[in-house]
């Protein structure tokens, strides 16, 4: 059967008839409510117009206390919780420790978008696993050229979200082993992408510490892309998969109003570039370009719940109309 989830729980507890009146309802949740819970302040400042609402406020507050109460076995008591507790890291307020770039605004909205992605895409893996929410009605010979110096490549120095994330993708690899759920295939490549992530966390460390970070490393940060697709894709697959599968976009119905037919759809689109000024005892100042989630909310009829195809198409046109992949309007 479908299991509870600590996201619907707490969507529950925020919607009608937990909350609200008969004037002013709160049939609809908001994701940022889950980032509130989870411990974003960015997140908060989104459904403080929500405040007046009869009830809300009270639970959300009662919410937050009871989250933070939990002990770390309650966050990694499964490979859900233990996602969960790796967004909270993302989230989180960053202090003085941080790069000056992680402590300002636009950083906050980053990673809030960032966990609401990563969120979204736990949700559509696991939406048969998990119970929903609901507000209830009741070439050449040519010369060489020399060699370019090396790129300084830049890893976000959040050390305790990558050692939540080494834990969460230890624990999913034990859990589907035990359950016999991976191939010989996949069990490699569970350890390969162990080895590559610790390697991650080591530079990380190194750029918290502001410690040299090798040339050995800054080759593994410049192959890094290539070595995850190699991972992600299945042996031997050439050009035999469809595109489509290696498409990020997907979208997922997470909380239904049955008092106005309508879905509450979360979403990830095509990645977006990212630019950060940085500097270090290594690369010195520069800006390095990156990639990072993109992230829609919108209600949608109970009758025309979105598919992963219906989706894609707002992102990646048929190739026979030669048009590059676009953002939506």
């Amino acid at each position: 059967g479908q299991r509870s989830i600590p996201d619907s729980y707490i969507f529950t507890r925020l919607t009608s008839p937990r909350v609200g009146s008969d004037a002013r309802p709160r049939n609809m949740p908001k994701p940022a409510d889950v980032m509130t819970i989870l411990g974003s302040p960015f997140a908060e400042k989104l459904v403080t117009a929500d405040f007046g609402i009869p009830g809300y406020q009270a639970n959300l507050s009662s919410l937050k206390s009871e989250f933070s109460s939990y002990p770390n076995k309650t966050w990694t008591q499964t490979v859900y919780w233990s996602w969960l507790h790796s967004l909270r890291a993302i989230v989180s307020p960053k202090d003085r420790h941080y790069p000056f770039f992680m402590r300002g605004e636009s950083w906050k909205i980053k990673s809030l978008l960032t966990a609401l992605a990563s969120w979204s895409e736990l949700r559509h893996d696991t939406i048969l696993y998990s119970k929903q929410s609901g507000a209830e009605m009741g070439e050449g010979e040519e010369e060489v050229p020399p060699k370019p110096p090396q790129p300084k490549s830049y890893v976000e120095p959040d050390l305790e979200f990558f050692n939540r994330f080494v834990l969460l993708v230890e624990q999913t690899g034990t859990t589907l082993s035990k359950h016999r759920l991976l191939s010989g295939e996949y069990l490699r490549k569970f350890s390969l992408f162990l080895d590559r992530l610790l390697k991650l966390r080591e530079i990380v460390r190194k750029e918290v510490l502001n410690s040299e970070i090798s040339g050995d490393e800054y080759e593994m940060l410049m192959s890094f892309s290539r070595d995850i697709s190699s991972i992600v894709l299945p042996e031997q697959a050439g050009d035999i998969i469809d595109d489509k599968y290696k498409q990020m976009a997907l979208v997922a119905d997470v909380h239904t109003d049955f008092f106005s037919n309508r879905v509450l759809e979360v979403a990830v689109g095509i990645p977006q570039r990212i630019y950060v000024a940085v500097k270090d005892r290594s690369g010195a100042s520069r800006v390095c370009v990156g990639f990072v989630y993109s992230y829609y909310e919108f209600a949608q009829p109970m009758n025309a719940r979105l598919t992963d195809d219906e989706w894609k198409k707002n992102f990646y046109p048929s190739k026979a109309s030669g048009i590059e992949e676009k953002e939506p309007a």
